[in-house]
């Protein structure tokens, strides 16, 4: 190959990178966003705390964390609690005092501060603990 072909290859192979590098940059939260990847639900009816617990790894817990977890009791009743950050840890739980009967529904959904959510259900039982 010769010289002058190599250097033509090595351009344009420079304009591809480079244009692969700006559509990255033009996108920068997808890149690093995702969904929760897990909630679960606990209630213990004698302290009357429902438990939700959340996995969602992030190394940026103040920039890509947990923005809101959003509650419903029985499709109704909509409770939002608003967070600026989540934990250092990939799985974590917050607890919500909420007095719940048995045979509640209720519906927990969890947020991602960039992009995603994931919901859980829990009907509650008599020995829900």
């Amino acid at each position: 190959m010769s010289a002058k072909k190599t250097n033509i290859l090595i351009r344009k192979s420079g304009f591809i990178l480079a244009g692969l590098m700006l559509l990255a940059l033009s996108f920068p939260g997808h890149a690093f966003a995702h969904a929760p990847k897990n909630v679960t639900l606990r209630y213990d009816a004698p302290t009357q705390t429902l438990m939700v617990t959340i996995t969602h790894p992030s190394f940026l817990t103040h920039f890509h964390y947990i923005k809101r977890v959003q509650v419903k009791v029985n499709g109704g009743a909509l409770q939002t609690f608003v967070y600026d950050g989540q934990p250092d840890v990939p799985t974590f739980t917050y607890s919500y005092r909420m007095v719940l009967a048995p045979g509640d529904n209720i519906e927990a959904q969890a947020f991602c501060s960039l992009f995603g959510n994931k919901t859980a259900t829990l009907a509650v039982s008599v020995a829900s603990r």
